[in-house]
């Protein structure tokens, strides 16, 4: 992971609602969020912040971060600010921040290919 810019991947809703992967903690507030934090990236945050989840090792140790933390992306458009909602435990994303297929899709539009799952 390059901590200026690491990859970004989009979830799809039917990725989201299947609640797969085991999560270290997460901001979750409401007995929804808990049960599914993957749901937290359909949060619509303050000032056009996106929601992102990433491993909870490379959140911390890799980019020093922590929950609620905020991080700026680069991006031909202009800058991105994404806020870390939820941290995976040994999840196989050690590289990847991931968001939304809503937000990646309006965020990263030119992308060339696709970065789903």
């Amino acid at each position: 992971m390059r901590p200026g810019n690491p990859r970004v991947l989009g979830a799809t809703e039917q990725f989201i609602s299947s609640n797969r992967f085991a999560f270290q903690n997460s901001l979750a507030n409401t007995s929804e969020e808990k049960a599914n934090p993957w749901l937290l990236l359909n949060r619509d945050l303050d000032q056009g912040v996106v929601p992102v989840i990433a491993d909870a090792n490379s959140m911390t140790y890799v980019l020093h971060k922590k929950l609620g933390d905020e991080l700026v992306l680069a991006r031909n458009e202009g800058p991105v600010r994404v806020r870390f909602v939820g941290a995976l435990a040994d999840s196989v994303f050690q590289s990847e921040l991931i968001m939304s297929e809503k937000n990646f899709l309006r965020l990263f539009p030119d992308q060339p290919g696709y970065r789903f799952f």
